[in-house]
Order: C-alpha cells, then sequence, then structure tokens
C-alpha cells in the first residue's frame, strides 16, 4: 500500500507541473499579444535594475542581444513552442489527475519524451536550468510509475 505521505508528493509534483505549464502557456500568450518593442524595453528595465544580472556581465549582454535580435518568425516559433509544451504538459497532469488506466502509460511516455528532449538541449546548450527541469521530470517519471503500480495491486 502507497503511504499517504508518498500520494501527497505525487499530487504535490504535479501540481507544480501544472503551475509551470499555465506559466508557459501564459508566457506564449504574452509573446503573442505584447509588441516586440514592449519586450525589449521590459528585458532592458529589468537587467538594468539587475534582477536577474550585472548589467556589464556577459551573460546580461547576450540576453539583450538575443532579445534585440528577436525577429517575427522566431517571435511566432516561440509562441508556438510555449503553447504546445505547455499544453501538452496540462493535457499530461490532467489525465493522471483523472486516474484514468490509460492515462499512466500515456503520461510516463510524454515525461519521457520531454526528458529526452531536455537531455538533447542539456547536451547542445550546457545550462543547469535544463538539466534541473529534467532532473525535475524523472522525479515525476518515478512518482507516476509508483502510483500506477499501486493501482494495478489494487485493481489486481
Amino acid at each position: 500500500m502507497i503511504s499517504r505521505a508518498s500520494h501527497d508528493v505525487y499530487l504535490l509534483s504535479l501540481a507544480l507541473k501544472l503551475f509551470f505549464a499555465v506559466l508557459e502557456v501564459l508566457c506564449g500568450l504574452a509573446i503573442y499579444f505584447v509588441s516586440l518593442d514592449q519586450i525589449h524595453s521590459l528585458t532592458h528595465w529589468i537587467l538594468e535594475l539587475r534582477i536577474f544580472a550585472d548589467p556589464g556581465d556577459r551573460k546580461t549582454e547576450f540576453v539583450q542581444h538575443l532579445i534585440s535580435g528577436l525577429p517575427l518568425d522566431a517571435r511566432l516559433f516561440v509562441l508556438i513552442y510555449l503553447l504546445l509544451h505547455g499544453g501538452l504538459k496540462i493535457a499530461i497532469v490532467a489525465g493522471l489527475l483523472s486516474g484514468k488506466p490509460l492515462a499512466y502509460p500515456l503520461g510516463l511516455l510524454g515525461l519521457a519524451i520531454f526528458v529526452i528532449y531536455e537531455l538533447t538541449e542539456y547536451i547542445i546548450h550546457r545550462h543547469l536550468g535544463i538539466l534541473m527541469i529534467a532532473g525535475f521530470d524523472v522525479f515525476i517519471i518515478m512518482m507516476v510509475a509508483r502510483e500506477w503500480r499501486e493501482k494495478l495491486k489494487l485493481a489486481a
């Protein structure tokens, strides 16, 4: 029998996944509805206030260069990517929360595909944040597998 604490951790991890998925969708919509000039101004303001980095820092300069050179088609790509990525995660979490038997293998497959993609991106970009997201997804995979095994035991 799965412990109550383990089930609570499972639900909390799904809630966090859902929160970040909704955030992705909202960012995608913001990219659609906010002009490129407004995005540039906001980025410049954030970087100037040193909220995220030192204005003379190479990473800060890179972000400013990246944002200032964001063409319309790249903006469309980011919009589509965020909406699809966030939407798929919302669908996976909704399916898992429904508790339907098919939701578990499909959720595991979807999360595994995300992990493969994230690890590929990590290999290319070597960004620790991507690796942390992949690690969180692996943790969720372990929690989903555990829940699924328990559901199968109870059904037998």
